[in-house]
Order: structure tokens, then C-alpha cells, then sequence
């Protein structure tokens, strides 16, 4: 049988398990000692002891996982426990699965990010573990589309022109114009903005900006124009030339 392992003497009859792990599940016997106890009464109590658990998760790969544009994904997130249990992938809150597999099929820049895998069993209320899993995808920057063209009154006027684009490694920021850039990082992409005075230099050439990386290179092109603001004439109140219809 299992071997029998002394717990220790209480006064009190109290025996206090701290923080319990699932080796610890079993059964347990309380002895009492009084030897002035008649022999046909019973000093002894069995009882026995259940650990419910969940064994910490583990990915396979376990990230951060780099990963080409285009290309496909798998990772397995295993667990066990006493109670077989309920595994889900997320990204967000988005649920994009209910078992412990997570495939991404051909990957693009808004797949990079932080999914996590969590497993529960929802019968036992705290019995509960998280894996997050950190995925890049590499490529050649992709700039998001600019308006077609930039409109100011006249010459001088100052605007600001944003860049933003995609990629992994993180794509560095040229202009063809002599101006500080100010970068702002998000999740997936990285924004470049510069602000100017407009000339006419700007006008006959446009704003270009490129994004660059390991991977290559990609432009954005703003078309610059001065229209200047239209004024109507001045209304008149008599005159030859003014035509009052009056309706029956």
C-alpha cells in the first residue's frame, strides 16, 4: 500500500496545508491519543484530500515568433489538470480559437502583435492560466495611401504632412525636404510627420517621403497645390445691368 507519512503532533486537532499543490492529494488521518480510551471506541479519521490544478502552459514555439509576410503560422498551447481543460487564443479580445492550436494563414503586417493563450477550467471558479505569444511579421515597408493632393491658399502657408507605414524591422523615415521629423510608434506601424511652408519649389516637385528597411524601400508622394480663395463680386442694387423678376 502507500507508504504512511507522520504529519506531526496538535494539541488543537488542527493541521493547516499551505499553499497546496496537487502532489499533496491523497489521503489523510486523524489520530487521537488517549490511552484511558476504551479499546472498542474509535480515535481514528480518515479523510481524503483532492488538489484540483492546472499545470502552467507551454507553447510550442514558444515566441517570439518572427515570421515572413505571407507566409503561415502554427503554435500549440499545451496544459493539463485535474479536470480536463477549456483552452482558447486571443487576440485582444478577439477569439480566434477554441482549442490549442492557433493558425494564422498568410500573415500580413496587422497579424504582428500579442495573442494569449488561456486556459481555464470554468467549473472551478480561479483555476485559471494565461500565455501571451508575441509575433512579428518581417517584410518590405508598406506606406498607407496619402491624399491625392494638398490644398492651401498661398504661397508660404504652413502645413503637415504624415507618412505612415508598416514593416518589420521598423522602417526609417527619409524626406526630401530639409525638416525635423517627429515619429510616433503604434502596435504594427511607425509615423513620420513634418511640418513646412509651402513654396513653389514644393508645388512643381511634391513632398516625397520614404520607408525603408532591411527588406527594401517604398515612397509616399504629396501633390502639393495654391489655389488661391475665390471672391465674388460685389452685389449691386440699380443699374442696367441689374434684372428684377417679379413672379405673378
Amino acid at each position: 500500500g502507500d507508504e504512511e507519512i507522520e504529519l506531526g503532533t496538535k494539541n488543537d486537532g488542527i493541521f493547516l496545508l499551505k499553499n497546496v499543490t496537487k502532489e499533496q492529494s491523497g489521503k489523510y488521518q486523524c489520530e487521537a491519543l488517549d490511552f484511558d480510551t476504551p479499546n472498542d471506541v474509535e480515535l481514528k479519521k480518515d479523510l481524503s484530500i483532492f488538489v484540483n490544478y492546472l499545470d502552467p502552459i507551454v507553447l510550442n514555439p514558444k515566441g517570439p515568433v518572427t515570421v515572413h509576410q505571407g507566409e503561415d503560422v502554427q503554435v500549440s498551447c499545451v496544459t493539463q489538470g485535474s479536470v480536463i481543460p477549456k483552452i482558447t487564443w486571443k487576440k485582444g479580445k478577439e477569439l480566434l480559437s477554441q482549442s490549442g492550436v492557433l493558425i494564422l494563414e498568410k500573415v500580413s503586417y496587422r497579424s504582428s502583435g500579442t495573442y494569449a493563450c488561456e486556459a481555464s477550467v470554468p467549473a472551478i471558479d480561479g483555476l485559471i492560466k494565461t500565455q501571451q505569444l508575441e509575433v512579428f511579421v518581417e517584410g518590405k515597408p508598406s506606406v498607407q495611401n496619402s491624399p491625392p493632393e494638398v490644398i492651401v491658399r498661398k504661397e508660404g502657408e504652413r502645413v503637415t504632412l504624415t507618412c505612415t507605414a508598416s514593416g518589420h524591422p521598423r522602417p526609417k523615415f527619409t524626406w526630401n525636404v530639409e525638416k525635423r521629423q517627429v515619429l510616433e510608434s503604434f502596435e504594427n506601424a511607425v509615423t513620420s510627420k513634418v511640418s513646412l511652408p509651402v513654396t513653389l519649389e514644393m508645388v512643381k516637385t511634391g513632398v516625397i517621403c520614404n520607408a525603408t528597411n532591411k527588406y527594401g524601400w517604398t515612397h509616399r508622394s504629396f501633390q502639393l497645390a495654391i489655389v488661391p480663395p475665390t471672391t465674388a463680386p460685389p452685389m449691386t442694387s440699380g443699374g442696367e445691368d441689374t434684372n428684377l423678376n417679379i413672379l405673378p
